[in-house]
């Protein structure tokens, strides 16, 4: 018995189900605010990168 962890066959297909999904969730969130797809994606996106900032001026007040 092998305990090798095998790539998934259909692992293309599960990437586009992923996508088309996710793409769903962000239709229904823009239906929801009343906004575009563009305006919710570059609100992720900000979201995302101040985050990030947020994530490495933490880590430099722990190092400094």
């Amino acid at each position: 018995m092998s305990l090798a962890i095998r790539r998934p066959e259909n692992l293309e297909y599960t990437h586009v189900r992923v996508f088309k999904e996710t793409h769903q969730r962000l239709l229904d969130i823009a239906q929801a605010e009343k906004t575009s797809l563009p305006r919710v994606i570059e609100a992720l996106v900000v979201y995302y990168l101040e985050s990030q900032e947020a994530q490495q001026e933490m880590s430099e007040r722990r190092v400094g």
